[in-house]
């Protein structure tokens, strides 16, 4: 009874060593990526995608003006179009 009562002593200590040294090096490698240039390229990469968010609103009203803006050009164009055929025919009729 005393053998395995050990053996299972062994085996919970070698496994709370193993998940603290694992733990161990999962918090080195955080504190390695916070310092690291690649960190602060993802903080400014989160910050532009912030803004980008937080001005979608502005960039979605000056795309419906532009878009409107096309619309209008485009129906000036068809009429110019159909003014230049009209003239043409008469052109050619005379």
């Amino acid at each position: 009874m005393n053998g395995r009562i050990t053996a299972v002593e062994h085996c919970l200590e070698s496994g709370i060593d193993a998940m603290r040294k694992s733990l161990i090096e999962l918090m080195n490698r955080m504190m390695n990526i916070r310092e690291t240039p690649q960190s602060s390229a993802v903080t400014v990469n989160l910050s532009l995608e912030e803004f980008r968010l937080s001005a979608k609103k502005v960039e979605l009203q000056s795309m419906a003006k532009i878009q409107s803006r096309r619309s209008h050009a485009r129906k000036r164009t068809l009429k110019f179009n159909e003014f230049l055929r009209e003239n043409l025919k008469e052109a050619e009729t005379i």
